[in-house]
């Protein structure tokens, strides 16, 4: 698999880099779990939701996070700075 990263935001998406973002956001977050959490919380994804279901998948919080800013479901300020930290590990 080959990793391809550009900056979204400068230009279109390409149907390459559409199909690896689909491929990682499934292999992450599977849709049928991703749509029924949606589902069932629906408005306010709170702290306590995200991290249930990033430990339900065994992924960080901050995946769960990214997908819901990405799908455009909650925006970046929804979740202050440092409330679901992230430590690089060298």
């Amino acid at each position: 698999m080959r990793f391809i990263d550009r900056d979204i935001t400068e230009e279109p998406e390409s149907e390459v880099e559409r199909k690896g973002n689909q491929t990682t956001r499934d292999l992450l977050i599977p849709s049928d779990r991703f749509k029924d959490f949606v589902n069932r919380i629906r408005s306010y994804f709170s702290r306590n939701e995200v991290i249930s279901f990033a430990q339900e998948l065994g992924i960080h919080p901050a995946t769960v996070i990214g997908r819901l800013q990405y799908e455009k479901l909650q925006s970046a300020q929804s979740y202050k700075q440092g409330e679901i930290g992230v430590c690089w590990i060298y």
